[in-house]
């Protein structure tokens, strides 16, 4: 009889601790190993455990892990402060206002370590987090629990804790039943999530094409009629979600997506007022769009060369080709060009870097459309006319006109393939 008393109170302090912690998932019922994980992650992770704090390798990675993919990262969540974090690393700097993390480098490679989060009620040091008068974010750096951090993830299937030292995963929410039934699920009101943050609009977009998992509806309900909350994210920040979005191997496929959910109309203005007309030529220019974005989506998987330039002036072209009635007033369509450039600014920022390539693709589109046998040679030596041509070949997919002065171009380059090579 003891010994069944002594079975019972231990199975009911088991029970305290894992509601406590979350639930724990033992080594034995995962398949996540430490040979799978960065050694760079896992010396971050042990030294914070070694220093007596909390650490625990966090979010995507883990997610990625259990679905058998390779992470991209490995991010790190913990007890200890940025300041405490940085006083452990030589490489490690403190960056960002809104949100500070830890970057601690590693020749190449980069973890970010993040400090655990808790409510935007709760108050740390007599500060807490302040939001704007729309309800997004502008400053959180309130530090809590581990449940706190998990609380505030962005989807369930995000919030999952590998613990490198014991091999053990922690769930708070549920996520290993989401991504067994394959569902994105987000943590909390959705309305409220999306306001505190409307990026997370965009990555419940791109893990559901990513992962090609189901979205739960209480999380999509609110994205269409949440999505002018967009414009409220600096145009920096949404360059890299953009190429998050589109140079990612799911470019076609997330371009519906964001058009279905309106938000590419957020992030493309100009753009989406030319494709929403419905007309022949409208749907040409969609065609377009997902011709290309599928040829990138290949160039992708076979680990091809990509270049954002390109990518931006495919999905500016239908801007500007409606003023190619222009073409033959030089100076104006030059102004027209750099006026279309300026307005998308407003909405993604384009590297400068980039911007004279844009131009060099736009601009190499009248003389390859109005050839002569002259000029050619001048033409295919071009820095950019590979580019160029690539480009006309896709807007030759969907305008019969263009196969013809397409295939001079083709046939020119096979015809001497040495002769008209890049040097």
């Amino acid at each position: 009889m003891l010994k069944q008393l002594y079975k019972a109170l231990v199975s009911k302090n088991n029970a305290i601790e894992e509601k406590s912690l979350g639930r724990i998932i033992r080594h034995q019922s995962h398949a996540i190993s430490r040979n799978s994980i960065s050694i760079n992650a896992l010396n971050v992770a042990l030294s914070l455990q070694k220093a007596g704090y909390d650490a625990y390798i966090v979010g995507g990675a883990v997610r990625d892990l259990l679905l058998k993919k390779k992470p991209k990262d490995f991010d790190i969540a913990t007890d200890a402060t940025p300041e405490q974090i940085r006083a452990l690393f030589k490489r490690a700097r403190i960056i960002g206002r809104r949100f500070k993390i830890v970057h601690v480098r590693y020749g190449r490679e980069l973890i970010e370590v993040t400090t655990f989060r808790a409510n935007h009620d709760t108050k740390f040091k007599g500060k807490s987090s302040i939001t704007n008068n729309k309800g997004m974010l502008i400053r959180d750096n309130v530090y809590g629990t581990l449940h706190d951090d998990a609380l505030r993830r962005d989807f369930t299937i995000n919030a999952l804790y590998f613990n490198a030292q014991n091999l053990t995963i922690i769930d708070h929410l549920n996520a290993i039943e989401d991504l067994k039934k394959r569902k994105l699920k987000i943590i909390g009101n959705p309305i409220n999530r999306y306001k505190e943050d409307p990026v997370r609009m965009l990555r419940a977009i791109r893990l559901n094409i990513k992962l090609k998992f189901s979205i739960d509806n209480e999380t999509s309900r609110p994205i269409k009629d949440l999505s002018p909350l967009i414009k409220q994210v600096s145009n920096a920040r949404l360059y890299d979600e953009v190429l998050k979005l589109f140079l990612h191997g799911y470019g076609k496929d997330t371009f519906i997506s964001l058009r279905k959910f309106n938000i590419f109309k957020q992030l493309f203005p100009q753009t989406e007022e030319i494709l929403k007309k419905n007309t022949n030529q409208s749907k040409k220019y969609i065609l377009l769009i997902t011709n290309s974005l599928s040829n990138t989506d290949d160039r992708i998987k076979k680990n091809k060369p990509i270049t954002p330039a390109f990518l931006f002036a495919v999905l500016l072209w239908p801007v500007l080709d409606s003023f190619k009635k222009e073409f033959n007033k030089k100076n104006l369509y030059k102004d027209e060009v750099q006026n279309i450039i300026n307005e998308q600014l407003k909405t993604v920022a384009i590297p400068k870097r980039f911007i004279p390539s844009m131009k060099d693709i736009w601009y190499l589109q009248k003389k390859l459309e109005n050839f002569s046998a002259q000029k050619s040679l001048q033409t295919i030596n071009h820095p950019r006319f590979r580019a160029a041509y690539d480009f006309l070949i896709l807007r030759s997919s969907v305008d019969i006109n263009l196969k013809e002065k397409s295939s001079y171009w083709t046939d020119l380059q096979k015809s001497n393939p040495k002769k008209y090579s890049k040097k």
